[in-house]
């Protein structure tokens, strides 16, 4: 996972090379660094608790049986727990499963292929999240005044 050490950042997963260059655009003109994976396979090998990225973005072909296992972890925890997730999703039946294992998810999910403007504010706030929650764990370890160790 050393493509993406940088602190920071947003992490996008795609089906396709095409739909991930668009949404990597769109999150750099918001100011973001960002990177792509396409293909959920690379993300079955990890244990989901990088604290380097700010906002995952996935858009994923929930046709695929591994994509529905990963975006199933994802929802319920399983992976990348403490950072803040967007899904970009076609199918609103799938839609309506993953809120069933998760209800917070409805903040989190669009229809895919989604409105650029609505989709960089929507990156914006969960980055300026991801921000904040990585402050706050970091400020459980050592104090913000003092920069002692708790």
């Amino acid at each position: 996972m050393a493509e993406y050490d940088k602190k920071g950042h947003v992490l996008v997963l795609s089906r396709e090379e095409n739909t991930a260059s668009r949404l990597v655009r769109w999150i750099h003109s918001t100011g973001a660094e960002a990177v792509a994976v396409t293909g959920a396979e690379s993300l079955f090998m990890v244990d989901g608790s990088d604290d380097s990225i700010d906002l995952l973005v996935t858009d994923l072909d929930t046709d695929e049986p591994r994509a529905r296992t990963l975006l199933r972890r994802l929802a319920t925890g399983d992976l990348f727990e403490n950072v803040p997730q967007l899904h970009l999703l076609r199918d609103i039946a799938f839609r309506a499963q993953l809120l069933a294992w998760n209800p917070e998810l409805a903040a989190v999910s669009m229809v895919s292929p989604p409105e650029a403007g609505a989709f960089q504010a929507r990156v914006r706030l969960a980055r300026e999240i991801g921000r904040l929650r990585r402050e706050l764990a970091r400020s459980t370890v050592k104090d913000p005044m003092t920069g002692l160790y708790n």
